[in-house]
C-alpha cells in the first residue's frame, strides 16, 4: 500500500489519529506454553505434510480414474475461471 500527503502536516494528523486510536486499546502479552503450541504444530506439520522448498501441500491429491474402457479421445472441460 502506498500512501501520499499533500503536506507535511497531514501525514503527522495521520500519525496522531493512529496513534490515539491504538493508545486506547490494552496491551498484548503472549504467554510461553503459545509458544510451545506453535512449535509442536509446525513440527508436526513439517513431519506429515509433504513440503518443498517452494511449496506446502495441506492435502494431498487423490487421483480420479475415469470408470470407462478403452481409450478416452475427449475431455469436455473448461479451466478454471476467476
Amino acid at each position: 500500500m502506498k500512501m501520499q500527503f499533500a503536506e507535511d502536516k497531514d501525514f503527522e494528523e495521520f500519525k496522531n489519529t493512529i496513534r490515539t486510536n491504538l493508545s486506547g486499546r490494552e496491551k498484548r502479552i503472549l504467554d510461553f506454553p503459545d509458544y510451545r503450541k506453535a512449535s509442536v504444530l509446525i513440527l508436526f506439520m513439517n513431519i506429515v505434510a509433504p513440503s518443498s522448498h517452494d511449496v506446502r501441500a495441506m492435502n494431498y491429491v487423490i487421483p480420479v480414474v475415469p470408470r470407462v474402457t478403452g481409450q478416452v479421445t475427449e475431455v469436455p472441460i473448461e479451466p478454471n475461471r476467476p
